[in-house]
């Protein structure tokens, strides 16, 4: 064979050669950093694993475990007791009320402040401040008990991270209500209290 033959396939063979180690190197990397991307992804379920089962677990809504923070919708939330309680203060067939209301959620001052609604024939029709007996107040931030109840259930249906709701025990309406609609969210929650209601002719 001539030696300048020779020559060009020692030099292909060396190409080859070359080639062939850096594909080898690069699909190395690939799979490190393949392998680096699934752990830290790994690390971050679990720790959104934890975070829930821990806060689910301290609202004594179920036992910690994985499968429930896992897959718990609005962290296992009664939903059968909201029905029960709204079918309760439906039955009353009241329509005509009043009732001392506040929002608490990270709110302007003037939207947090406990305000006394009247509703009458099932709308309301009067809102006053409690702190100064202000009257005229704009009913668009506020609810009657039946919203109360829908508002509850699109958060329920939304799939809220984690809910607590509390009720009169003998009129079935919420007293008491917190939610958490997103657990990636920070100060998006909400909730609200109900007193002093009272029935009016």
């Amino acid at each position: 064979m001539p030696q300048d033959l020779r020559r060009r396939r020692v030099r292909r063979d060396v190409v080859v050669q070359k080639k062939g180690e850096q594909e080898l190197r690069l699909g190395l990397r690939r799979r490190r950093t393949s392998a680096r991307a699934a752990a830290a992804s790994k690390r971050v379920a679990s720790q959104v694993a934890k975070k829930t089962s821990e806060r689910c677990n301290k609202r004594g809504t179920f036992p910690a475990n994985e499968f429930c923070a896992a897959t718990c919708p609005s962290c296992g939330f009664d939903f059968d007791a909201l029905h029960a309680n709204r079918a309760t203060w439906e039955a009353l067939d009241v329509a005509t009320y009043s009732f001392d209301f506040a929002w608490n959620c990270f709110c302007f001052e003037e939207y947090v402040e406990p305000v006394t609604i009247t509703v009458t024939d099932g709308e309301i029709t009067e809102v006053t401040r409690v702190a100064d007996g202000l009257e005229g107040l704009s009913f668009d931030a506020y609810k009657t008990f039946d919203e109360l109840f829908e508002m509850l259930i699109e958060y329920y249906d939304e799939q809220a991270y984690s809910m607590s709701v509390s009720y009169d025990d003998q009129h079935g309406y919420p007293t008491a209500a917190w939610v958490d609609q997103d657990l990636m969210l920070a100060d998006e929650e909400r909730g609200f209290s109900v007193s002093n209601v009272q029935q009016l002719s």
